[in-house]
């Protein structure tokens, strides 16, 4: 039985109406992930969901820093999770000489995200209190 290659495109998050057949690439590190249009049902999505929560689970309470990062750690996560079972299935290393690079900058994102966990503690209302009594 053959899937239909629109219907997998689909269930991955993948928008295969918008552009060309053609212009999609749906495999690599170069594979078009719209993360805006992903259903959230779906594997990719709830895939998604469980790493930014297991990240904002560790990191503690959510800073802006810390919210961009986890959104860079689970983008080049997912990137190069497409890209390793495109090259177990295909065994081709087209695109080797970028998954280095890639796979380099998601390890240093994940090292700025343990630096960043537990240090950034919000104030509680009655220590803002206290400064700015303290202040005037």
């Amino acid at each position: 039985m053959k899937t239909d290659p629109r219907r997998y495109k689909r269930t991955r998050g993948i928008k295969p109406d918008k552009e060309p057949r053609s212009a999609i690439t749906t495999h690599g590190l170069r594979a078009h992930i719209d993360f805006h249009a992903i259903d959230y049902r779906t594997k990719l999505g709830k895939t998604i969901k469980a790493l930014g929560n297991q990240l904002r689970e560790f990191v503690g309470e959510p800073t802006p820093v810390s919210e961009l990062l986890i959104s860079r750690i689970v983008y080049k996560g997912i990137k190069l999770a497409i890209y390793e079972a495109h090259c177990l299935e295909n065994l081709e290393n087209k695109e080797a000489d970028h998954y280095l690079p890639m796979a380099n900058s998601f390890r240093l994102d994940l090292q700025a995200l343990a630096q960043l966990a537990g240090k950034s503690k919000a104030p509680s209302y009655e220590e803002i209190m206290k400064r700015l009594e303290a202040n005037t």
